[in-house]
């Protein structure tokens, strides 16, 4: 019987790394990402790979201001302030290519 390959990727651009590094170092890989996301579709579509996908619902936002609605009323108390990621919205720009 022949193997199955099931590739699965998650998404999360800056936010998988908010706690490692500022996003200034990490920029260039977030935007990247977005580049390479319709390069694998194609190679997966072309060798017949299946693959499934998580993200972020923030990433859905075009805008801060779409980004500030997905917020929710209540936002929950982390410990660990380098892993509370509402922290850093205020620093977001009007979209990912803007500061």
């Amino acid at each position: 019987m022949p193997g199955t390959l099931i590739v699965s990727l998650d998404f999360e651009l800056f936010w998988g790394m908010l706690d490692v590094c500022p996003l200034e170092d990490y920029q260039a890989h977030v935007l990247g990402g977005r580049k390479a996301i319709p390069q694998l579709l194609e190679l997966f579509q072309k060798y017949g790979i299946h693959a499934t996908w998580a993200g972020v619902g923030f990433l859905f936002a075009d805008s801060k201001a779409e980004l500030a609605k997905f917020c929710p009323a209540e936002k929950p108390a982390y410990d660990n302030p380098k892993i509370a990621p509402y922290e850093y919205l205020a620093g977001v720009g009007e979209n990912e290519k803007a500061a």
